[in-house]
């Protein structure tokens, strides 16, 4: 498990896709003053928050897989503690994941830390101040979003009616120790949480270019992070313009197959994505998501009947992306090793636009034409009801879309409908969105260090 580091020492493999693929000789043992003394120094640093975002306990699988695993849309059959203790909703706090997620989330908060520090000296090299700006957004945009995925899983779902409810501490510079960089911390609120969230995206979004490879972050993939943020914020007029923005003017472009987002090859749809290779990840090492959802692996995680029951007859996604095997069905999505994995694509936004429209009260019209986009890429028809029909209608087609990437516990809770669980002999029992259950302890590891006050339940 990483720790926030002394040293840099990178993956720089995880860039070999790149147009610009960067020096992949890493640093090793070398200090932070060493490191921001040249532009690749800089750029190396840049790899390795990306690096951490990439890491099986943040991005790399995760933050996908402990979301899953909390829901009824996937059945978890496997045999490690942890994972059962998510599925069950009886976390202890020592729980293995809960605190990887933490030391790992903060381990790539502080590596952007690192490099926005060093940002204020900067270089005086033509060079450097061509690229200074693409740099500090892209550290920005890696800090906003693994901000956004620790207050989703520390902290109780956001509620602009509670401005007390405990969240993570905002730690905004970096250190070379963990125990430094969290010493004398507090927890943040919630809200307090989602602003540095929104702060840090809209600074990206005036410092990232407006197109880059889809491993790497963009202008667009900001803008479609900010869409995504204030929908959960319950902003449907911030999440409808930006959402329309990425639609309109992005770029991006649904695929026709929707299985061809999760290969190996890039994909038009995808506005930003995890690059994972035959040997970093996705492998055969307990660690990345094909070894818990694919049947020839662990085979850990597979997809109940009553989930395949929510895609009408016709719907081109049960074809594409599940598969039988030992008479059970499992999500295709993560099956090859070198799959990418996309963290935010197109279609997202289309059902966000639909949402927040509808939400809005304006024209339903409008939202329906957005859901349909997404019905008709599946071989759905048309659906022209109104109403809480419509409501739910695109509430489904949120569950539909995103099996088994991480979003179904997180959209449940926006609506605020029970959630379920994901072991087959608790089928049917549901906990309140609100449940403290739903809400990852803070690891013990950490109160034990700190003063940082425990959630409720534990």
């Amino acid at each position: 498990m990483k720790k926030i580091y002394l040293i840099m020492v990178f993956f720089l493999a995880f860039f070999a896709s790149c147009e610009d693929e960067l020096d992949t000789t890493p640093f090793q043992s070398v200090d932070d003053n060493a490191v921001f003394t040249t532009l690749q120094g800089f750029e190396n640093a840049v790899a390795g928050v990306y690096d951490g975002l990439q890491d099986a306990d943040v991005y790399g699988a995760n933050v996908v897989q402990d979301a899953e695993v909390k829901a009824q849309y996937v059945i978890w059959g496997g045999s490690f503690t942890s994972y059962s203790e998510i599925a069950s909703k009886t976390m202890a706090t020592v729980n293995a994941e809960s605190t990887r997620l933490w030391v790992d989330g903060y381990d790539v908060i502080n590596r952007a830390n690192k490099v926005l520090d060093a940002l204020v000296d900067g270089l005086d090299d033509p060079a450097f101040l061509e690229v200074e700006d693409r740099i500090k957004g892209e550290v920005l945009f890696a800090r906003a979003i693994t901000y956004y995925e620790l207050v989703r899983n520390f902290g109780l779902p956001y509620n602009a009616g509670s401005s007390s409810d405990p969240g993570v501490p905002i730690i905004l510079s970096g250190t070379s120790d963990v125990s430094d960089a969290q010493s004398g911390s507090t927890r943040a609120t919630v809200n307090e949480v989602f602003s540095q969230i929104i702060s840090d995206l809209k600074e990206a979004e005036t410092l990232l270019p407006a197109t880059a490879n889809f491993e790497r972050a963009s202008m667009y993939s900001a803008k479609a992070f900010l869409a995504r943020v204030y929908l959960t914020m319950k902003d449907y007029t911030n999440a409808n313009s930006y959402a329309n923005d990425v639609i309109d003017n992005g770029g991006f472009s649904l695929d026709g197959n929707p299985a061809s987002s999760f290969g190996p090859a890039s994909s038009l749809e995808s506005v930003f994505a995890i690059v994972h290779t035959s040997t970093d990840n996705l492998s055969n090492t307990n660690a990345g998501l094909n070894d818990y959802f694919s049947p020839t692996e662990r085979a850990d995680i597979s997809i109940p009947q009553s989930t395949l029951d929510l895609f009408p007859a016709g719907d081109t996604r049960l074809s594409s992306l599940f598969i039988e095997d030992d008479d059970q069905m499992w999500s295709n999505k993560w099956i090859e090793d070198d799959a990418n994995l996309p963290i935010i694509r197109l279609a997202e936004m289309y059902l966000i636009s639909a949402e927040s429209l509808y939400e809005l009260g304006g024209s339903e019209g409008d939202a329906a034409d957005m859901l349909n986009i997404i019905r008709n890429r599946a071989n759905l028809a048309d659906i022209t009801v109104t109403g809480t029909d419509l409501r739910d209608s695109i509430r489904m087609e949120f569950i539909r879309e995103f099996v088994a990437e991480g979003h179904a516990v997180y959209d449940l809770q926006r609506w605020q409908l029970p959630v379920g669980y994901s072991l087959a002999t608790r089928a049917g029992e549901t906990v309140p969105w609100n449940d403290p259950s739903l809400v990852f302890p803070i690891p013990q590891r950490e109160i034990d260090v700190t003063d940082l006050e425990q959630n409720p339940g534990y």
